[in-house]
């Protein structure tokens, strides 16, 4: 429901009016406008709407693959959108795809989005191994305890590396290959 909407809403309540009364001003049903403004009733439905889902799996399943097949521009059309306005998140997506594939234990999505967004976006950003200070489109992420060596795939065990060191290091430890930390 859109925020102006929602806040006439509530402002013809705070006046006293009637949620039916509101509804016929608005344009939209009583049990709407009853359900937006009486926070137990949002409760109570949204309980009501989540059991439902469990105890109806299948047939939940089945309606969101109907409603995939009829709005595939549509759903392209949002993921896209998504996808410009947090290009960090999707980097961070796709590192924990990887990490997972390599069976790795995956953190917290928002401090590992953070270090995407840090080398990409950072001003002044130095490579972890060697120090020096690294361009833009030069920036690699590298997980300081390899995948390959069962370290997590978090924010803590990533950090930003120049490409020569990063490529350089590749799945071993930074004191394997000799380099600072």
């Amino acid at each position: 429901m859109p925020k102006e909407l929602l806040e006439q809403m509530k402002e013809l309540r705070s006046q006293g009016m009637s949620y039916r009364a509101i509804a016929h001003k608005v344009g939209c049903g009583k049990d709407a406008v009853r359900r937006q403004l009486d926070p137990a009733v949002h409760e109570k439905e949204l309980r009501r709407a989540a059991r439902y889902r469990l105890e109806n799996k299948a047939k939940v399943r089945e309606s969101n693959t109907r409603y995939c097949a009829r709005n595939k521009d549509k759903i392209k059309e949002r993921d896209a959108r998504y996808g410009v306005e947090h290009p960090e998140m999707i980097r961070a997506k796709r590192a924990r795809h990887r990490a997972l594939q390599a069976k790795a234990t995956a953190g917290n999505p928002r401090a590992i989005a953070r270090v995407y967004d840090r080398a990409a976006n950072g001003k002044r950003v130095r490579c972890y191994l060697c120090g020096k200070l690294i361009p833009k489109g030069q920036r690699h992420v590298d997980h300081i305890m390899p995948l390959a060596k069962d370290g997590p795939h978090t924010g803590s065990n990533l950090a930003i590396a120049c490409a020569t060191c990063n490529l350089r290091k590749g799945s071993k430890l930074p004191a394997e290959v000799g380099l600072l930390l």
